[in-house]
């Protein structure tokens, strides 16, 4: 991760002590108003690469109990606590990022409309802080973090940064070889195609199709499982 200075095989603990200190240097409350919105793509760059890391740490198989901890003990403490909710996102959201609006009701206080920036490829169960972001006017305001919950896809599933799909194909058509059509998260429509085979089941895979990762400019595959059906059975399963 090109924010994090490491050695190879690095501690949970060792991870945690450079997020702390990374978190504290960017973080959007040290920058001039100018800066702000830069300051906090910044912020959640690290925080997402922090996730990642801990997430593929072999120490450390799930993320642990007092991640929220870090993140409070990374801001400054005249802060209250920050303020956790879910942010429900379609893959075509994560896939494209960007800006995203939220709206967030206060106890005793009217809607406040949130913008928080989704950075390409985000993953569910990722969090996002937007600093500064929830509380009354005139009071000390808290951080919002927000927990993406990808919604589920008609077509897509993802594992990672990698994109499944299925579909089927008559056993008679199989065996001549056969074409289909894909319409990507982008909008563009890919053909995939596949030689004869008596196989009961085929895969594709079109390197690069799949999700934007992280480093930037590199991509997940794209799976297409095709299901070989006996003749006189519908593909479409109706």
């Amino acid at each position: 991760m090109q924010w994090f200075d490491l050695p190879p095989g690095a501690s949970q603990e060792e991870i945690r002590r450079e997020y702390k200190r990374l978190a504290k240097l960017h973080h959007p409350d040290r920058s001039v108003p100018r800066d702000r919105s830069r300051a906090t793509r910044e912020f959640q760059d690290i925080s997402n690469a922090y996730t990642r890391l801990m997430e593929s740490n072999p120490h450390c198989p799930s993320l642990p109990h007092d991640f929220f901890e870090d993140i409070k003990s990374a801001c400054f403490s005249r802060f209250p606590s920050p303020t956790v909710a879910g942010l429900l996102c379609t893959l075509e959201e994560l896939y494209r990022g960007g800006s995203k609006g939220f709206e967030w009701i206060a106890p005793g206080s009217g809607p406040q409309h949130i913008q928080v920036f989704l950075p390409q490829g985000t993953r569910h169960a990722t969090k996002l802080l937007v600093p500064g972001a929830v509380g009354a006017a005139g009071s000390i305001k808290s951080d919002l973090v927000l927990i993406v919950i990808q919604t589920r896809h008609p077509v897509f599933d993802r594992r990672a940064d990698n994109l499944y799909t299925s579909m089927k194909v008559p056993r008679d058509e199989a065996l001549g070889g056969w074409t289909r059509s894909i319409t990507l998260l982008d909008g563009s429509l890919l053909h995939v195609e596949h030689g004869p085979t008596s196989d009961t089941q085929a895969r594709v895979v079109i390197p690069g199709a799949g999700m934007p990762s992280d480093p930037p400019h590199r991509r997940g595959d794209l799976i297409v499982v095709f299901d070989v059906v006996p003749a006189g059975i519908n593909p479409s399963g109706t």
